[in-house]
């Protein structure tokens, strides 16, 4: 499992690069045959938000979380503001490639998720529709999912 683990929002360096072990190979890429697509600090924050939003509503707690990611990412000052809008602004999961993106890197964005969700200690059955889809999308393994899911799962 992870080595430790931080809430959203809580870095030493680059968020999706740093103090983690890598949890597994991910059993349904061969990175001899696929290149590792890039992996964009937007779309990450944006799944972030996305599960801020993912019970129609953010929480103060949920608004804090999301400007300490916002604030720890190297972003250009147009995205930061775009990032800093959607706590303000709904939004949802869209077309990004986080699907794709290697294991550990969709490990750590969905616990950041499922953190984001229980944040405000109160998860209601939309936030864990939220949680079920995600871990879909990243394709994240029940058993890993299972670690970082506690009052969300």
């Amino acid at each position: 499992m992870l080595s430790r683990v931080t809430g959203p929002g809580e870095h030493d360096e680059d968020p999706l690069e740093s103090g983690y072990e890598i949890v597994e190979d991910d059993p349904e890429v061969d990175e001899a045959e696929e290149e590792v697509p890039d992996v964009s600090y937007m779309d990450a924050i944006r799944v972030w938000a996305s599960a801020a939003w993912a019970d129609g509503v953010i929480v103060p707690q949920e608004a804090e979380a999301m400007k300490r990611i916002i604030q720890g990412f190297p972003l250009e000052d147009d995205e930061r503001a775009t990032a800093m809008g959607w706590i303000e602004t709904r939004v949802e999961l869209d077309g990004s490639p986080i699907g794709e993106w290697p294991y550990p890197v969709r490990l750590r964005v969905f616990q950041a998720a499922a953190e984001m969700v229980a944040c405000d200690d109160e998860v209601v059955e939309s936030e864990q529709a939220f949680i079920v889809k995600l871990r879909s999308i990243l394709r994240i393994g029940i058993e890993d999912a299972g670690a970082f899911l506690g009052p969300v799962g």
